[in-house]
């Protein structure tokens, strides 16, 4: 399966929390100049567990924060014309697809092989192992990738 070709793009992403402030605007400027656009999204299912365990967030600012999380996942599935969850578990949809919690957290689980080849070109090529290079070239070394992300791949490519 080919991961990339010349009809395919994709945003970087964004600093974390103005991704799903942008994405709305994002599409709305894709679509009225007819450009096929698919969503794809973290839906955040481990938040609240990461901000019970940081000890400076407020039990107030937490519940405002996850509250504002849950109305982002609506929003952008809406958006995507699919049905709307505050939690939407990790999913392949007509419009829209997400990660159960984050990327990272997400593929270490459907994809065990992914992180250690990604490291690998990391230290092989010296760079940063988040940078788009060594996702990149990870892919071809982790063997067969989840259905998750074959599906993805699928259903941006019927957007062409």
């Amino acid at each position: 399966m080919s991961w990339s070709a010349p009809a395919n793009c994709s945003t970087d992403s964004w600093p974390s929390g103005f991704e799903r402030a942008i994405i709305p605007l994002a599409y709305a400027i894709l679509r009225q100049l007819d450009i096929p656009t698919y969503v794809l999204f973290d839906g955040d299912a481990g938040l609240e567990d990461r901000l019970k365990a940081k000890s400076s967030v407020s039990e107030a600012a937490r519940e405002a924060q996850l509250e504002t999380t849950a109305k982002k996942n609506r929003d952008l599935l809406r958006l995507s014309g699919d049905e709307e969850e505050d939690w939407p578990a990790r999913a392949v949809r007509g419009g829209s697809a997400n990660f159960h919690d984050r990327l990272e957290g997400d593929l270490t689980s459907i994809w065990p092989d992914f992180a250690p080849a990604r490291d690998q070109v990391a230290a092989e090529l010296g760079i940063e192992p988040k940078s788009d290079e060594a996702y990149r070239q990870a892919v071809a070394l982790a063997g067969e990738p989840p259905e998750f992300l074959t599906d993805l791949v699928a259903r941006v490519k019927g957007l062409l």
